[in-house]
């Protein structure tokens, strides 16, 4: 796949120095670098030719394209006749939040920038005063490989699949980081303690809507017949809360982020109820089979592979460059992952 090494993405324009006089910023996947030193007009809150326009996406803790109307608004702004499009992103902290899209999402007309939207009232007084403003998006395309991660540990038990992303943008502690620590703890307390027929898949390509998991699917799956049980944990299973304080500094709660779930076909719905008794957002699953499920346990479900546990949550954090380490912790680890074991615990035994 190509891949982009971004080294600049920016407003900037010329102010005194009682205010800043730029905004960092992300592109819009796929990126259009700008010529040169980048475009410089004015901004603009409606489409319009020879502006920079200014749009707003309302927040969605997906943080995805997906949601119905924006990839229409984006490509509007950019056929107006304008420049470059700045897309400010709402969301609990104000932070700039990356958008997931289609692995075959066509380029952008114009370049497209992505801003924080704490920035908002910044972009409204340069709106008002008609400042020139330039818009840089440089760095270098180059052809890359990217690869998914798999495992097998051949056992004489039924088949248990774990899987887990393991692709996101920046940093994503929170977003991979937590999936990731329980998938290998859950996967190494089944190769310790069980004799199941164990495989791990961390794929690829979560960014475009799980291109990875869809390659794998479409490439040497494990045969349905063979998969006792599958285990996807996705985005944001184990993260704090934050919230803004009186002075609108980001603080972090001890308790974990309010947006997490947990679905699974109905044949597990008392093991995992059982096993994740008073955990906020898990106790209850939601049943395969009655709709859509988030993230990319639903290409699992679409594949035919049942009985199926699928997590996912999405924390404030979900998609900034504020996802460090500091987006998790072990003692909200490890009840999940707990959770999880004794989960498989039950199965095991309700199987027996």
């Amino acid at each position: 796949m190509e891949v982009f090494d971004v080294t600049r993405s920016q407003l900037s324009w010329t102010a005194d120095h009682s205010e800043p006089s730029e905004i960092e910023g992300f592109p819009l996947w796929p990126p259009i670098p700008t010529p040169g030193d980048g475009v410089l007009a004015p901004l603009s809150a409606t489409p319009g030719e020879d502006r920079i326009t200014v749009l707003t996406l309302p927040y969605s803790p997906s943080g995805s394209l997906e949601s119905e109307g924006v990839v229409e608004a984006i490509s509007t702004a950019c056929s107006s006749g304008a420049v470059g499009v700045a897309v400010l992103t709402e969301g609990p902290l104000g932070e700039l939040i990356a958008q997931n899209t289609e692995f075959s999402q066509p380029r952008w007309p114009v370049p497209v920038l992505i801003v924080p939207g704490r920035a908002a009232a910044t972009l409204s007084r340069l709106i008002e005063r008609q400042t020139p403003v330039r818009l840089r998006i440089a760095g270098r395309a180059r052809p890359d490989t990217v690869h998914n991660v798999l495992g097998h540990r051949t056992g004489t038990g039924p088949g248990v699949v774990i899987s887990t992303p393991k692709s996101g943008w920046f940093r994503c502690a929170g977003e991979r980081g937590s999936g990731m620590a329980i998938a290998l703890a859950i996967t190494e307390w089944c190769a310790r303690e069980t004799e199941l027929d164990i495989r791990f898949v961390s794929a690829t390509g979560h960014e475009f809507h799980g291109e990875g998991a869809r390659r794998f699917l479409a490439a040497d799956p494990p045969l349905r017949d063979t998969v006792a049980l599958w285990i996807h944990i996705g985005a944001n299973v184990a993260v704090s809360d934050w919230q803004l304080d009186a002075v609108g500094t980001p603080v972090r709660r001890d308790t974990p982020a309010t947006r997490r779930g947990i679905a699974c076909h109905p044949v597990l719905y008392a093991a995992v109820t059982a096993s994740f008794a008073g955990q906020p957002g898990y106790g209850a699953p939601i049943g395969i089979g009655v709709g859509r499920v988030p993230g990319e346990t639903q290409h699992f479900v679409d594949h035919g592979y049942s009985p199926l546990i699928g997590m996912v949550g999405a924390g404030p954090l979900h998609h900034t460059p504020a996802d460090t380490a500091v987006a998790t912790t072990p003692a909200l680890l490890e009840p999940v992952a707990r959770g999880l074991i004794g989960a498989v615990q039950r199965i095991l035994q309700h199987q027996a």
